[in-house]
């Protein structure tokens, strides 16, 4: 599951996306897969696998004036397999001539497409992939809305994790991070918009990634990374003032499946988990210049069974999203000007709207 956060809004690849329905801005349109697939937009653009059989509706979110997300109400392949051809699709959306229709960008990928926005104006956008070569790709269109340039990162011997690119944006480049295929190590490389990473930056120490990355940034000139170690605990390896990558740093707990995390304003980080007990941890801290930075631990309730996911409700407010059950879905609501959780304890179960 591939996350990217960027300050104050998350565009996400999730397991299992809660709908959201928006008659102003509807696909008007239904996307096919075989198995219902996930789906990552940047701005006005969606990308998604185009695997062939099931009918799955999609709604779209509008969260800004830059920003959209796609959702929808289905299960997912929990395995991330392609189907027969594994072909990354994109569509676009003009305020004139509305949504496009869906277009084969010309890369295969063993996992969903993460997208976003990047530039001081948001003016650009890129894709990435996890190929059937094994090797992470960035796309991009900067001259067209249908014409996608590739370029592969980092060298042709390391292979990636299926699923564990995350990225984040700045004004002129695009963070990415993966995991090495190899030893679990985690890789760091960027994208700009004239070219690729041609080698894959380490980290310093070594750090057995047992779930994938999230990488977020909460200031200018900061980065940082978190991912569930070799014992199942949440590490942390940060950049300050455009330096490099720190050593990883240990933030204990034990937790299954993969964090998420968001950046709400400058200087806050919050990082979630689900705990080896089932329920909903958060760490947070809020830094105000250059330094780390030290997290406090809360556990929020609300026994899950999958990785949380963030969805952008209205400006100030998210909710952080789980599953229950095999399909039944919880969430709870942070208003971020309060810090007021809703419910404050536990989680509330989520009823789909009537069909």
């Amino acid at each position: 599951m591939a996350v990217s956060p960027d300050q104050g809004v998350v565009i996400s690849t999730l397991k299992a996306e809660m709908e959201s329905i928006s008659t102003d801005h509807s696909l008007n349109g239904k996307y096919v897969s075989q198995t219902p697939k996930k789906l990552h937009c940047s701005k006005s653009a969606i990308w998604a696998e185009n695997t062939g059989l099931f009918e799955s509706c999609i709604d779209l979110t509008w969260l800004s004036n830059t920003e959209w997300e796609a959702t929808k109400w289905c299960e997912v392949d929990e395995n991330d397999i392609s189907g027969t051809d594994g072909n990354c699709n994109h569509k676009y959306y003009s305020a004139s001539t509305g949504w496009s229709n869906w277009a084969n960008t010309g890369k295969q990928f063993w996992d969903t497409p993460v997208a976003l926005n990047y530039g001081s104006n948001k003016e650009n956008f890129a894709v990435f992939g996890v190929g059937y070569d094994g090797l992470a790709w960035g796309g991009g269109n900067a001259t067209s809305n249908t014409t996608f340039t590739w370029n592969s990162i980092g060298e042709t011997t390391k292979k990636i994790r299926p699923s564990s690119i995350s990225v984040t944006p700045f004004s002129n480049y695009v963070r990415i991070v993966a995991v090495s295929q190899s030893d679990s190590q985690l890789l760091s490389g960027y994208l700009d918009s004239r070219s690729c990473a041609p080698n894959w930056d380490t980290i310093q120490t070594a750090c057995y990634c047992f779930s994938n990355p999230v990488i977020v940034s909460c200031k200018e000139n900061s980065q940082d990374i978190f991912v569930f170690g070799e014992n199942c605990n949440l590490m942390r390896s940060s950049i300050r003032n455009n330096g490099n990558f720190g050593q990883w740093q240990n933030l204990s707990g034990s937790y299954f499946y993969h964090p998420t995390a968001i950046s709400v304003s400058p200087g806050r980080l919050d990082v979630f988990g689900i705990g080896s007990d089932a329920q909903l941890y958060r760490s947070s801290l809020t830094i105000t210049g250059n330094e780390v930075g030290t997290f406090t631990q809360t556990c929020l309730g609300g026994t899950s069974i999958s990785s949380p996911k963030i969805q952008i409700v209205s400006p100030g407010v998210y909710a952080v999203i789980t599953e229950k059950s095999k399909g039944v879905f919880q969430q709870k609501y942070l208003e971020t000007s309060t810090g007021v959780w809703t419910p404050s304890g536990g989680m509330t179960e989520i009823v789909p709207p009537a069909v």
